[in-house]
């Protein structure tokens, strides 16, 4: 009978823990948690979000984890002792590499951005035909129109074929039509190509392709060589974020007006902590957090040698985990109130605003530019 051939381990117990964090930092968490946070009554949220995290984060995490240190076995074969569960593991993989298919997407739109950055002025903000922007673009970021502007875009007998629009009347003077931001059309036009409905595919463009080409080729270079190379890659992909997010917050706190931004969050709406959908919704958001039930964390295990201390390894992932998850939020609602949006509710509790374009419009607003363009801010 052959010899089975021996499971290679970490080289250093950090390179684990990294690893584990860096599954949870992304752009998931960042996009989602603020809008689920401040939808669900801001930081009365956080009071069953920490419970569940508190109460059921180390005990899933050192489950799930130790199910793949204690077989030294992936996700697939975990479960070969329990038959049954043969079905609970093919679910993971295929979960695992539908997530992966879509975030692959992501990073590709962030490379893109990323080549466009280096661009004086930024592309997205300014209304550049070379992009497409329509007569609806308005570098001031206003709804409000005045009847000369209007009438040079748009003529009278237009306007019934913008039917997408509400045109109210503001004044004898100006009038409300509902204008989109430079980043906004950016993205919506030049980056994804939005189509009238969901019939029309369209076709792909090249560009992001090319970028999702390199993110794939990216992976593969990450992983071929096995934890001789990923386990030293998580020294970039776990920090790396963390420091992002140290920057951000640190500035942001800084400016005039952030206050604003930390009340939406940390003021706590009571009575929605009587609502059902509230916990329901902390107990998803927890569960979604983690990064659980698609395989990563059981395959991270597995790679762990048979005595490695978990608990303590555990309770170390779940608490800088907990800290992450609290400090995106911050910096997600101190962004919007600084680009001073009329109706920030309206926007808050609007999952079509947790796109790129909102952080492009910051990126290009503030200070930041220097960290990813090599151009002087243009004045």
């Amino acid at each position: 009978m052959a010899k089975e051939a021996e499971r290679e381990v970490w080289s250093r117990p950090a390179e684990f823990i990294l690893s584990c964090i860096g599954l949870t930092v992304g752009l998931g968490n960042f996009w989602k948690f603020p809008y689920v946070a401040y939808e669900n009554g801001g930081s009365a949220f956080l009071i069953p979000y920490v419970f569940a995290h508190i109460i059921c984060g180390h005990v899933i995490l050192l489950l799930e984890i130790g199910l793949g240190q204690f077989t030294s076995r992936g996700p697939l074969h975990a479960f070969e002792f329990i038959p049954i569960g043969k079905g609970v593991a093919l679910a993971t993989i295929i979960s695992c590499f539908y997530i992966s298919s879509y975030f692959s997407i992501i990073v590709a739109y962030a490379f893109f951005y990323l080549k466009n950055s280096f661009y004086s002025p930024l592309p997205w903000s300014k209304c550049l035909k070379w992009w497409g922007a329509t007569h609806l673009c308005n570098e001031s970021r206003t709804q409000i129109v005045c009847i000369e502007k209007l009438e040079s875009g748009i003529q009278k007998s237009d306007r019934e074929s913008h039917t997408n629009l509400s045109f109210r009347d503001i004044s004898d003077q100006c009038i409300d039509i509902g204008v989109q931001s430079p980043s906004q059309q950016f993205w919506d036009i030049y980056v994804t190509r939005v189509s009238k409905s969901i019939e029309e595919i369209g076709s792909p463009k090249l560009s992001i392709v090319s970028w999702l080409f390199i993110t794939w080729t990216m992976l593969f270079l990450c992983l071929f060589k096995g934890l001789k190379l990923t386990g030293k890659v998580s020294h970039f992909t776990a920090t790396g974020p963390y420091i992002l997010l140290f920057i951000f917050a640190v500035h942001g706190l800084t400016l005039e007006g952030s206050e604003k931004g930390l009340r939406l969050l940390f003021i706590p709406h009571w009575d929605r902590l009587l609502d059902l959908r509230v916990w329901t919704a902390a107990v998803e958001q927890f569960c979604f957090s983690l990064g659980t039930s698609v395989g990563a964390l059981t395959s991270y295990g597995s790679y762990n040698r048979f005595n490695y201390p978990l608990r303590k390894a555990v309770i170390i992932i779940s608490l800088i985990i907990l800290f992450s998850i609290i400090l995106q939020p911050i910096i997600v609602l101190v962004v919007l109130v600084l680009k001073n949006y009329p109706d920030l509710r309206k926007l808050v509790t609007s999952k079509s605003t947790w796109g790129p374009a909102n952080y492009d419009d910051y990126i290009e607003w503030t200070n930041y530019r220097a960290l990813i363009t090599i151009n002087d801010r243009s004045t």
